[in-house]
């Protein structure tokens, strides 16, 4: 796809943009002009290597990483998340509810899954693993309709709180 939009591209060579100029009068008013620059022509007089403009970010405004020490118990935590996901998942609670402790795409996710589930999901067990400080991966069984299902999630403490990264219904 990058080829085909590389090749349908004028570069502002090829076009020769005359300024128009319209008559309203005593003053006469240039119209705007449209000039199509390329990003490899801009000089910022800036080396790209040394300071890539799209890495800039500022270290005390990020999203600071919590130690596991001051967050609560994963395993509760997981239950309670799953269980409020899968309610969204069943159309019983708003999704809104969520925002605060999901990254975008699961949020997105749960958005986008509103509903789909019939009945009423019940969280059974939570499995729990914690591959690093801060970092807990955890797999919840729930019951649906006489039948156990499985969720596959991880939660990363950011920022005093777990924020959950992946929530994968199985």
């Amino acid at each position: 796809m990058s080829t085909a939009l590389a090749h349908s591209v004028i570069s502002t060579r090829e076009l020769d943009f005359q300024p128009h100029h319209r008559d309203v009068g005593a003053t006469l008013f240039p119209t705007p002009t449209l000039e199509i620059v390329h990003h490899a022509e801009l000089d910022l007089g800036l080396e790209e290597s040394a300071f890539p403009l799209h890495l800039v970010s500022d270290p005390d405004f990020d999203p600071q990483p919590t130690p596991r020490a001051s967050l609560p118990h994963p395993r509760i935590w997981a239950g309670k998340y799953s269980q409020a996901a899968l309610e969204v998942l069943a159309g019983r609670r708003n999704v809104a509810q969520l925002v605060r402790w999901s990254n975008r795409p699961v949020y997105a996710h749960l958005d986008r899954r509103f509903g789909q589930l019939k009945g009423m999901p019940r969280v059974m067990k939570v499995h729990l693993c914690e591959p690093a400080d801060g970092i807990a991966e955890a797999s919840v069984l729930f019951a649906l309709d006489q039948r156990v299902r499985a969720v596959a999630m991880r939660l990363e403490g950011l920022d005093g709180r777990w924020l959950t990264t992946s929530f994968i219904v199985g």
